[in-house]
């Protein structure tokens, strides 16, 4: 039997994970095992596509998924390179839209650990619509990655009190919380602002995430904002050895960023 039949049958046995994640196993393989070495080129996206028998974007998929590993660098014109034979020790998600965030979510593994009445803080600003003054519901949560169950983030979510009646379904989300709450309450994102600060991570963040006390950390602040004002913000704490956070820019002033955790 061919290589390539082998492969077609592996992607095509019933009850296995979707073709993009079988075709990043096979391709995580190739590299680990050397058949890809480290400096080198893999095969150009039009030859894969003919092995797998997939489509581009199935392919593509792949190969983010890859990129967002650490193993692999993707540029246009100049190919899709190996940067190493095993994963580094930071967990990366590029962040380009919205969907992204979704993304990131279902990829990795959230549990709620306590909800409770509390303010934020800080303080919400001003132009948080009229949440600002208004009563909250406080939610702490640990991420881990759902490989190596390792966490890489503490969250603390605000959401306002009116959504309180949906605490009870919180527990069983499997993706983000702000989709469960813009589908559930009928109140459309309109924006969502992010903001990157770094200092001490709070005791409680520094405890699940197996640092030191008084550890650096870097935190994610998002606010998710309706027409009717605030549907949630959250502080994402991640531990500061282990995070990444890059801006490229191109010429037509196009940005794309990239986390890692």
């Amino acid at each position: 039997m061919s290589r390539k039949s082998a492969n077609v049958l592996k992607l095509a046995a019933p009850g296995v994970p979707p073709r993009y994640q079988q075709i990043r196993d096979i391709l995580r393989d190739r590299i680990r095992l050397g058949r890809y070495p480290v400096g080198s080129h893999l095969p150009t996206e039009a030859a894969l596509c003919i092995e797998f028998e997939v489509s581009r974007y199935t392919l593509r998929e792949a190969l983010r998924r890859l990129v967002e590993e650490g193993l692999l660098s993707r540029r246009q014109k100049s190919g899709t390179m190996v940067l190493t034979a095993s994963p580094p020790s930071v967990f990366v998600h590029t962040i380009r839209q919205v969907s992204d965030l979704y993304q990131m979510a279902v990829d990795t593994h959230s549990e709620i650990l306590s909800v409770r009445d509390d303010e934020p803080t800080p303080p919400p600003r001003p132009d948080l619509g009229r949440d600002a003054e208004g009563d909250w519901l406080r939610l702490d949560s640990l991420r881990s990655d759902i490989a190596s169950r390792r966490p890489i983030a503490y969250i603390v979510s605000y959401m306002p009190a009116r959504f309180g009646w949906l605490v009870p379904e919180l527990y069983a989300v499997r993706g983000p919380l702000y989709a469960h709450l813009e589908s559930r309450s009928g109140e459309k994102i309109e924006r969502v602002v992010q903001e990157v600060t770094a200092g001490t991570l709070p005791p409680r963040a520094a405890r699940a995430l197996g640092e030191a006390p008084h550890a650096v950390g870097v935190c994610m602040h998002r606010r998710y904002l309706t027409r009717q004002g605030m549907l949630i913000m959250s502080y994402s704490w991640h531990p500061a050895a282990s995070f990444l956070y890059r801006t490229e820019f191109s010429r037509s002033g196009e940005a794309e960023e990239e986390t890692a955790a």
